[in-house]
């Protein structure tokens, strides 16, 4: 099965964007910031979908003990 139906990889997209902006972002470290609206963008749904389900970690149950 093929990892990226799209036939991009993230790495790839974020370098190419990356060397456009005049300031430091995190694709700068290739962070890929999913709350970044523009960043986001230069994926395709069918992408954003991947992106935001593939090995995606659940915050841990915290006792009502330590939570206090």
């Amino acid at each position: 099965m093929d990892d990226k139906p799209s036939g991009r990889f993230v790495e790839d997209v974020l370098y190419d964007w990356a060397v456009t902006q005049r300031s430091e972002t995190f694709a700068h470290s290739f962070i890929l910031d999913t709350d970044c609206q523009e960043v986001m963008d230069l994926f395709s749904p069918e992408e954003m979908e991947t992106i935001l389900n593939t090995n995606k970690k659940s915050f841990p149950t915290v006792h009502d003990d330590i939570r206090k």
